[in-house]
């Protein structure tokens, strides 16, 4: 009767040896699928793809009045420099707001037209719409909204006005 005992507990142990086997090579085959080497790191290639952030240095904003008629300086000095340095980042949108105010005595003058002088850079809008009549001694706020490049930039934006 001791022989029994002894055989049921070796067919036990034989099977528990044989599911713990089939249990190791299971986690070897799954570790291996999974992508983990035998020393237990990762064997996984990612690749991220991004688009790395421009940055947009205004070092200022200039205003170059192109006076195409027989008067001139009613604007004020064909070239300013108005201020407006700072950082924005590239592909976005910058708005920018200048005052002409006209010196003239007797005669209106027009804002045919305001363009930027700066590769890379667009105007989106202007407003109010060109062109637009300054009678004398009058003054107009002009809004400007521009899209930046999307590249890396340093230095000033450049507009040109374009009066008569």
């Amino acid at each position: 009767m001791t022989d029994k005992p002894k055989k049921a507990s070796s067919a036990k142990f034989g099977v528990i040896a044989l599911i713990i086997v089939i249990v190791i090579f299971i986690a070897i085959f799954i570790s291996f699928n999974l992508g983990y080497s035998s020393n237990g790191s990762q064997n996984i290639q990612t690749s991220i793809q991004s688009t790395p952030s421009t940055t947009i240095d205004i070092t200022g904003v200039n205003l170059i009045i192109d006076y195409t008629g027989v008067s001139s300086g009613y604007f004020g000095p064909s070239s300013q420099a108005l201020g407006g340095a700072g950082t924005l980042t590239g592909g976005s949108e910058a708005v920018y707001t200048i005052v002409m105010s006209s010196s003239a005595l007797l005669l209106s003058h027009n804002i045919n037209d305001i363009s930027i002088n700066t590769p890379g850079f667009s105007i989106i809008s202007i407003s109010p719409s060109l062109p637009y009549s300054l009678s004398p001694g009058s003054n107009v706020s002009i809004t400007i909204t521009v899209q930046t490049p999307n590249v890396n930039y340093n230095g000033p934006i450049d507009f040109i006005l374009s009066t008569n």
